[in-house]
C-alpha cells in the first residue's frame, strides 16, 4: 500500500516534470518562430499584411468589453510577449520605412497596438508589464536600444582588444 502511493507520487511528479519541460520548449519555438517571421519581413521576404496578422492574433486575448474597457479573462501572457519580441525586431525597420515616405499607416496601426499593450499593463504580471515598458521606451526613442545588445565577439575584435592593452602596457 505504501510502496504504491509512493509510486504514484513519483509518477506524478515525473509528469509534472515533462509537462513543464514540454512547455519551456513550446515557449522556445515560440519565441524562435517569432523572430525568424520578423527577420522575414526584415528581409522583404514577407509582405506586412502577414505581420499585421501575427501581431493582432498574439494580441487576441486582450480583449474589449463594449464599453471599451479591457476585459480581466484569461490573458495569454505568452502570445503578448512575443508580440512585444516580434515588434521589437521589426519596429525600426517599420520606422525607418515611415519616415522614408513609404506610407505604412495604413497596412499597420502601430498606434492601436501600442495603445492596446499599454492597456493591458495593469491585467498582466509585472514582468510582462515592464517588457511593454521598454518596448514602448524603445519606441519613444527612434528604436535607438538604451544598451547595445552583447552579441558574441568576432576574433578580429578580441584581436583588436588585445592589441590595444598590449600597447598600453
Amino acid at each position: 500500500m505504501i510502496a504504491s502511493e509512493s509510486s504514484e507520487k513519483k509518477r506524478k511528479i515525473l509528469i509534472k516534470k515533462r509537462i513543464e519541460e514540454a512547455r519551456t520548449e513550446f515557449r522556445i519555438r515560440k519565441f524562435g518562430n517569432i523572430t525568424f517571421t520578423g527577420h522575414l519581413y526584415i528581409a522583404k521576404l514577407i509582405p506586412i499584411q502577414i505581420i499585421l496578422f501575427c501581431v493582432f492574433d498574439l494580441l487576441k486575448s486582450i480583449s474589449k468589453d463594449a464599453s471599451g474597457t479591457i476585459t480581466a479573462g484569461i490573458i495569454d501572457e505568452l502570445s503578448i510577449e512575443c508580440a512585444t519580441r516580434l515588434l521589437e525586431t521589426i519596429g525600426k525597420v517599420l520606422h525607418e520605412e515611415r519616415m522614408l515616405g513609404n506610407s505604412i499607416d495604413a497596412n499597420f496601426p502601430m498606434d492601436l497596438v501600442f495603445q492596446t499593450l499599454e492597456n493591458a499593463k495593469s491585467l498582466v504580471s509585472s514582468r510582462l508589464r515592464f517588457l511593454i515598458m521598454n518596448l514602448v521606451d524603445l519606441r519613444t526613442n527612434d528604436w535607438i536600444p538604451r544598451r547595445r545588445e552583447e552579441l558574441p565577439k568576432t576574433l578580429a575584435e578580441i584581436r583588436e582588444e588585445m592589441r590595444k592593452e598590449q600597447s598600453e602596457r
